[in-house]
């Protein structure tokens, strides 16, 4: 009995073994499986890592390959830093637009459909590149010089003093659009008026009474028509316009003077036509009015408004004409506001203005923004030139390079850049 009950309790003894062992086990088993859950969490973080860093690394290649075909580098630029790049390239953008008037102005400088009226016998003239002067000989003859920039001057009209015969003298002398308008007057009250062409080719002629016509040219036009008019006469109070050909006289309508109220009235001095004029258009500065000499018709034009009772010229270069603070277009009958006003003063074609210093005697290059105030601005000066004492009123700007010296001696051809060096001007004719 003793050893049957010693027997059971080692059975006993021997189960508590095998299942305090089977728990270990158990333990040790969850302790597998909790470090391979942790192995493989841990693995697939740096797989994501390694997958960020090889999207990183494809992103960093693909941007380099980029830059490689652009041909450029990397860029470091802060957005800070590039902003300031696009601002500044948009005020240089700007800038830039303040000169683009300059191509508008040459362009004007070399339209020969505008012409300027000159009385050639007063002042002188610029056509086509060349130069245009009238003097009094040493045999006391009117004579008519042309020049250009190459130094090619030469004699293209004469007449005496004491006209073509000895009825009629020399009373005026004109110049327009490449052409010369002589005209002479009898002492029987009759006129002739000659036309010449650019090589001194008589080109056509009318005579006429001053009972039939004014006896003054006010303004002639860039096609070659001919406007008389006499404020003093009160029997012509209305303009009459010679044909281009010289063969007719026509008797121009009184033009209307707009008033108040829907009123107007006649308009009776023609003697302020501006001496510019677009093909066959010439202007009223008075009335804000232009005359067509090919039809003879009569047009309001806004070339006078509220603010202004006429309008004064004070120069033009090709279809702009200039007042003091306002540019007019006369090919389109408006004002404009993409030319400044001072632009007229010493400009001679191309991108710049030339302008003399008097305190210095030099030539001065200038190029000048549309939104300054005046030309001569030390801002806008480009470089000084050459040295001119001559007076520059008498000079004769053939185009913005070189202008014509006329003196007793002959007429010289110099540049702004060497000045009066007489080493290097160029000898047109002498006298």
């Amino acid at each position: 009995m003793k050893k049957e009950l010693l027997k059971l309790l080692a059975a006993i003894t021997a189960m508590c073994m095998l299942a305090s062992f089977a728990g270990c086990s158990d333990d040790e088993d969850d302790d597998d499986d909790s470090k391979k859950s942790k192995s493989s969490v841990s693995d697939q973080e740096d797989d994501d890592d390694d997958d960020d860093d090889d999207d990183d690394d494809a992103d960093v290649e693909k941007e380099e390959e980029t830059t490689k075909k652009k041909g450029g580098k990397k860029s470091t630029t802060a957005p800070e830093e590039e902003e300031d790049t696009t601002e500044a390239k948009t005020a240089a953008t700007k800038s830039a637009d303040l000169y683009d008037y300059y191509s508008e102005l040459d362009d004007a400088y070399n339209n020969n459909d505008v012409t300027k009226f000159v009385e050639l016998d007063y002042n002188s003239a610029v056509w086509d590149g060349k130069g245009y002067v009238c003097r009094t000989n040493k045999d006391y003859d009117y004579e008519v010089y042309t020049f250009d920039a190459s130094g090619n001057g030469k004699s293209i009209w004469s007449e005496s003093t004491a006209g073509v015969d000895e009825d009629f003298y020399v009373e005026d002398i004109y110049f327009c659009a490449g052409n010369i308008y002589v005209v002479y007057e009898k002492y029987d009250d009759s006129i002739l008026i000659k036309k010449y062409d650019s090589d001194g080719k008589e080109a056509g002629s009318i005579t006429y009474s001053v009972k039939d016509a004014p006896e003054d040219i006010v303004v002639i036009t860039a096609n070659g028509e001919i406007v008389l008019a006499d404020y003093w006469n009160e029997d012509f109070e209305q303009p009459y316009v010679i044909s281009s050909d010289l063969k007719t006289i026509t008797k121009i309508d009184q033009a209307d003077k707009p008033l108040q109220h829907g009123l107007s009235e006649k308009i009776t001095d023609y003697s302020n036509f501006l001496p510019v004029s677009y093909k066959s258009k010439v202007y009223l500065g008075d009335y804000g009015l232009y005359l067509d000499c090919s039809t003879g018709k009569w047009t309001e034009c806004d070339l006078i408004d509220d603010d202004n009772t006429s309008f004064y010229m004070y120069g033009n270069i090709g279809q702009y004409l200039f007042n003091y603070y306002e540019v007019y277009d006369i090919t389109t009958d408006q004002f404009i506001d993409d030319i400044p006003s001072f632009a007229y003063e010493n400009y001679y074609g191309g991108a710049h203005h030339i302008c003399h210093d008097y305190d210095s005697n030099k030539w001065c290059e200038y190029k000048v923004p549309s939104d300054a105030w005046y030309i001569s601005d030390d801002d806008y000066l480009v470089k000084e030139l050459g040295k001119e004492t001559a007076y520059i009123y008498d000079l004769v700007y053939l185009d913005d390079t070189c202008y014509g010296v006329v003196d007793d001696y002959g007429i010289f051809i110099r540049t702004y850049e060497n000045g009066n060096d007489e080493s290097k001007e160029i000898t047109a004719m002498l006298f």
